[in-house]
């Protein structure tokens, strides 16, 4: 897919779930602060004061989101302590450290990479916050420095998209949206797919030798990978031969820088907007839902 249609994929996918549950929790929010009661509560014409049902709801929101997130920032946490050093492990680093400092366009990683005999993928970006690559100890000694450097060239592609969080965000818009997991699964799996072609690309475009990219990635696949990350390996066979032969292709005719646009203003202005609007807009939006919503368990239920 072009940049732009990637964009505008992942968009869908994340604002689906994004956009509701905030606009859900900030109208709850806005009926707690203003003490406005919904059309359809159970004690009409009661004096005002808090909402407890409003109130509920957003803390049963918040509730939510935080079981969902915490998980992986707790995780995240855990895997920044430094591991315990084996030889290997410092063999290993100081030929990274090495290679980094022969490639300028590679400096950048310094200081965020971590090697590690058990790590659970061969190589991946990982961390919401502050993301980091991880590498194997036997991936790395398995590879020449032309194939280690075209991986690690693919990574820092990960890392300048911020793809880790990106990959969070839509799993966690998908988690809280049971129908839209079932529906959007497939388009998640195509947006994660064009993710790791362009980083392909930009990685041969930035200088990384395509066949010795073809080769990490071939030899990256051939562990199994618990979870979807943003690693340089994939589980499906018909995956890996696309992109195989597209770096093949590339050591042909060199690849053409793709301009990607950031998604990142336009999308904190939309949510702004969506947790500001209920400040303004009072409680008929979300009193309308209510009523539909009881309306449609009534037609339901045949009461």
């Amino acid at each position: 897919a072009l940049p732009w249609q990637s964009e505008l994929q992942y968009g869908l996918i994340v604002a689906s779930s994004a956009v509701p549950l905030a606009w859900f929790l900030s109208a709850g929010l806005h009926q707690a602060e203003s003490g406005e009661r919904l059309i359809n509560c159970a004690v009409h014409g009661a004096p005002g004061g808090l909402n407890f049902e409003a109130m509920g709801f957003s803390v049963a929101l918040l509730a939510l989101i935080v079981s969902l997130v915490l998980p992986s920032l707790l995780r995240e946490r855990g895997l920044a302590r430094a591991p315990v050093q084996s030889e290997d492990v410092s063999v290993q680093l100081q030929r990274i450290d090495i290679l980094l400092d022969d490639r300028p366009a590679l400096r950048t990683l310094r200081g965020m990479l971590v090697v590690e005999d058990t790590c659970e993928t061969p190589i991946a970006t990982e961390g919401v916050v502050a993301p980091r690559v991880r590498l194997r100890t036997s991936f790395a000694r398995g590879l020449d420095d032309e194939a280690l450097c075209a991986a690690l060239h693919h990574e820092l592609e990960h890392l300048r998209g911020r793809d880790s969080l990106r990959y969070f965000l839509a799993r966690l818009a998908l988690a809280v949206n049971p129908l839209g997991r079932v529906l959007l699964r497939d388009e998640l799996a195509r947006w994660v797919l064009a993710r790791e072609l362009h980083c392909d690309r930009a990685a041969v475009v930035s200088g990384a030798s395509a066949p010795a990219l073809a080769q990490a990635l071939v030899s990256a696949a051939r562990p199994p990978s618990r979870e979807h990350q943003s690693a340089l390996g994939s589980a499906k066979a018909e995956t890996i031969r696309l992109r195989v032969g597209l770096l093949l292709a590339y050591a042909d005719q060199h690849p053409l820088a793709a301009a990607q646009p950031s998604s990142l203003r336009p999308a904190l202005g939309l949510l702004g907007l969506v947790l500001i609007l209920p400040h303004h807009a009072g409680t008929l939006p979300l009193d309308t839902i209510h009523r539909a919503s009881e309306r449609a368990v009534a037609l339901l239920t045949g009461d």
